[in-house]
């Protein structure tokens, strides 16, 4: 089975733009595309109640999923798989790419500034050390350009072929 391309996405702009970066690699190198959303458990201190704990979890998997049904519904090709990971991204998202035989990790990056990245560290440096493939960060403000065809030196396809809304997520539907 060819790598495939997973691409974690969390409901922000950033994870957005890498969800359409994601798409368009896929149509390059010809890859299926899993889009994948890390959800916390619910920690076992504020839920003493095993049953309460486990209603919970199970409700964070569903609203996952749900995020990845919502995010596929608005990209310009079909998604291969969709898969909830509970735990950190850092954990989470390397034994996905394993599991998965992943070629390539597709994540969005925030930027947050210096003194945040001092005090709580650099997410994606973690990240892409645990990954196992290539780690493509995609940075904030960045997709317009790359999907316009900007940057010519992108192995994107045809102008025609990969312009595509970048807006934000598309609308939520309706339970």
């Amino acid at each position: 089975m060819r790598p495939s391309i997973v691409c974690e996405v969390d409901g922000s702009t950033e994870s957005w733009a890498a969800a359409v970066v994601a798409v368009h690699l896929g149509r390059v190198f010809d890859r299926r595309l899993v889009l994948a959303r890390v959800v916390d458990p619910p920690p076992a201190l504020l839920y003493p109640d095993v049953r309460e704990r486990q209603q919970r979890r199970q409700r964070a998997i569903e609203e996952g999923f749900e995020l990845l049904d919502d995010v596929a519904a608005g990209l310009p090709d079909a998604v291969g798989q969709r898969a909830v990971v509970l735990g950190t991204a850092a954990a989470g998202l390397p034994a996905l790419c394993r599991e998965e035989g992943a070629g390539m990790l597709v994540i969005g990056s925030r930027q947050r500034g210096r003194l945040a990245a001092a005090l709580v560290g650099h997410a994606t440096a973690r990240l892409a050390s645990k990954a196992g493939c290539p780690v493509v960060v995609v940075p904030p403000h960045v997709t317009d350009r790359i999907v316009a065809g900007e940057h010519s030196r992108w192995p994107l396809a045809s102008q025609a072929d990969i312009a595509t809304d970048t807006s934000p997520w598309p609308a939520r539907r309706a339970a």
